[in-house]
C-alpha cells in the first residue's frame, strides 16, 4: 500500500527555489520563511509549504526532484603548484629537515664524549 502525496512538484520546486534564494539554511529556518510566506504575506502558493516539519523538508531535499530543481554547479577550483611537478629542492630545506630528522641530538652526543 502506498501512502497518498502530500507535497506536489509544485511544492518541491517551489522549496528548491526558497532554498536557491536564501542559500541553503536549516529544516527550521526554512519552515519559519514558509510560515510567514503563507501568514504574514499571504501567499497561497506558500499554503502547503507553511505546515512542512524541519524533518519533512530534509526529507524532500533527498528526493531526486529537488536535487534536480536545487543543482548548483562548482567548477574545480586550480591548482597553484602543479601535481606531480619534480623540483629540485632547495639546499636550505635539506639542512632543516636533516637536522629536524637528527632531533639535533648530533651535537649534544659529541660534546658528552669530549668532556668524559
Amino acid at each position: 500500500m502506498k501512502f497518498a502525496t502530500r507535497y506536489t512538484a509544485g511544492d518541491i520546486t517551489l522549496l528548491a527555489y526558497v532554498d536557491k534564494a536564501h542559500g541553503n539554511l536549516s529544516g527550521p529556518a526554512t519552515q519559519r520563511i514558509t510560515e510567514r510566506e503563507h501568514g504574514e504575506y499571504g501567499r497561497a502558493a506558500y499554503e502547503r509549504l507553511a505546515g512542512i516539519s524541519s524533518a519533512q523538508s530534509y526529507r524532500i531535499r533527498n528526493s531526486a526532484a529537488y536535487r534536480k530543481s536545487n543543482a548548483a554547479y562548482q567548477p574545480t577550483r586550480p591548482t597553484v603548484i602543479a601535481i606531480g611537478a619534480r623540483r629540485q629542492a632547495h639546499l636550505s630545506d635539506q639542512r632543516s629537515r636533516r637536522s629536524d630528522a637528527m632531533g639535533n641530538r648530533g651535537s649534544d652526543c659529541r660534546k658528552s664524549a669530549n668532556d668524559g
